[in-house]
């Protein structure tokens, strides 16, 4: 069964993650594209903020230790990167291999929301989607204060975009 363009449109938005399940995600909107070719995609993914810190003492030894905390850091955040560039590899791939141009296959990353949710919320603003693709176990923080999952915010937070929560395997 595919899904009618009209029911989710031309400019899709799909949420995704640095895991299994993401590509899974990607994989079940790919199998349910009734016109791939006429569809433009981005795939976006929040990664969390790297909190810098700066400041402390003055003293070689201290400034060392700061160099060496900030240079770990600096290759930690360029795995990161590489890791999550694969996923978007990987999620190409499905697209394409259902049809999907590659010129109409674009990226995105934010790091500078609160949350996931909130990363989406500010793509949405960015971008003029018609429809906003999240798997629905996606966890965040709100979900773990309010018991609010990703799909249920932006059900309550958007308008003018339709919502596409996708069950995904535990």
């Amino acid at each position: 069964m595919t899904l009618a363009q009209e029911k989710v449109g031309g400019h899709l938005l799909i949420a995704i993650s640095n895991t299994a399940s993401a590509l899974d995600l990607v994989r079940r909107v790919a199998d349910q594209l009734a016109e791939p070719e006429k569809v433009h995609i981005t795939l976006m993914h929040y990664m969390l903020p790297i909190n810098w810190e700066h400041g402390g003492g003055d003293s070689p030894a201290e400034i060392a230790q700061r160099l060496r905390t900030e240079e770990r850091a600096r290759q930690n955040e360029l795995y990161e990167e590489r890791v999550e560039e694969r996923y978007f590899d990987k999620a190409r791939a499905i697209l394409e291999e259902v049809g999907v141009p590659a010129s109409q296959i674009k990226t995105s990353e934010h790091w500078d929301s609160m949350d996931a949710a909130h990363a989406i919320l500010d793509e949405l603003q960015q971008g003029a989607y018609s429809t906003v693709v999240v798997g629905e176990h996606h966890h965040n923080l709100l979900e773990s204060l309010f018991s609010t999952s990703v799909a249920d915010f932006l059900e309550s937070h958007t308008r003018g975009v339709k919502l596409w929560a996708i069950p995904l395997p535990t």
